[in-house]
């Protein structure tokens, strides 16, 4: 019988909890969860049954020697764990947006190349069947080509959505931002991608 691959998860809200149960369902083993709060990531490791809990990303990686890290806490928080998970040595599973900006993003795609681990980025919506639907049109040339698009976010928030970014007046547009626009590129890119216009290599 193979090996099960090793999981780490940064983050104890529902997208990390989302993460343990789909790292689960393909076979893997979630062996850890690191959070800000200490109650927080203990009661929740504890009601997932993951087996170690703790605040403190470096000693985790030391502790748990993961395969493969999970990042799924919001954007601005993503930078730090995951270069110091490619310097450990670990593929990389990473929420969205990767970083906060495209300087950051890049430093990490090198380093992961150096390193020669595997990177990959979560964007559900790219999967919905509308967005499928939609790509097959272009795809199969029923609509033409494409030369605009646009994107609209619907934002509804759940009822039972756990307390977080969404709730801050404060915060709420900076964290929209990260949060949702990244879906929208995404999309795009799953339509255009030979012809989206890269602004980073002004081309």
């Amino acid at each position: 019988m193979d090996k099960k691959l090793k999981v780490l998860i940064s983050g104890t809200g529902f997208a990390g909890q989302g993460h343990a149960d789909a790292f689960r369902a393909v076979g893997a083993e979630v062996v850890g969860m690191v959070g800000r709060t200490p109650s927080v990531v203990k009661e929740v490791a504890e009601k997932m049954n993951i087996p170690y809990s703790g605040t403190n990303w470096q000693q985790a990686l030391l502790d748990c020697q993961p395969d493969i890290v999970s990042i799924a806490t919001p954007g601005g928080a993503h930078y730090e764990p995951i270069k110091q998970a490619i310097a450990f040595g670990c593929h990389v599973y990473s929420d969205k947006p990767l970083t906060d900006s495209a300087e950051t993003a890049m430093e990490l795609y090198e380093l992961a190349k150096a390193k020669n681990v595997k990177t990959a980025f979560a964007s559900s919506f790219r999967y919905m069947p509308c967005v499928i639907h939609a790509k097959q049109l272009v795809a199969s040339g029923a609509i033409g080509e494409p030369v605009e698009a646009e994107f609209i976010s619907h934002f509804n928030l759940e009822r039972d959505i756990p307390f977080g970014w969404s709730h801050r007046k404060r915060r709420w547009w900076r964290s929209f931002e990260q949060q949702f626009y990244p879906h929208d590129v995404h999309c795009h890119l799953g339509y255009w991608r030979k012809n989206t216009l890269d602004n980073r290599r002004g081309t």
